[in-house]
């Protein structure tokens, strides 16, 4: 969806363009309200989208977020586990984040945790439908990792 760094500077000359800014915003509000409507929650916000990461099998998604307003971002990777809380951890500030998080975050965004538990399907099912639906830039199959 975007590249380079988010900076504060970015930020400022997304406020001198409004038009595109407003754009962006309304795409993300669009993909958030889908990814609540498919049952996904998070447990990196204060809302009735919460829920706790839980022991359990289930597949996961880094949003990328502008750090400036929040209001920005895009799906960037995706993954599955059979354990979610061992591959992306409770929430403290201090433990090891996981690695494509570290790398989103050198960008200048935040990685946002979004996990849904899922069933009826193997999880590799599961992560796939979800690479092709959101096609993130940080899964990596065939092509260059990370935001360009």
């Amino acid at each position: 969806m975007s590249s380079g760094l988010w900076t504060e500077s970015y930020c400022a000359d997304a406020l001198d363009n409004n038009k595109g800014w407003k754009k962006a915003k309304a795409a993300f509000q669009k993909l958030r309200a889908s990814l609540i409507e498919d049952g996904w929650r998070t447990p990196d916000c204060y809302s009735n989208l919460f829920e706790a990461v839980p022991d359990g099998p289930g597949v996961y998604l880094l949003l990328a977020i502008n750090r400036c307003f929040h209001d920005n971002g895009f799906v960037a990777y995706v993954g599955m586990s059979k354990r979610l809380i061992r591959r992306i951890g409770p929430f403290n500030p201090n433990s090891t984040r996981h690695p494509t998080a570290k790398e989103i975050e050198k960008t200048g965004l935040w990685p946002q945790r979004w996990i849904k538990c899922v069933q009826g399907r193997p999880l590799r099912d599961w992560e796939r439908y979800y690479i092709e639906k959101y096609n993130p830039p940080y899964n990596i199959i065939g092509r260059q990792r990370g935001v360009h």
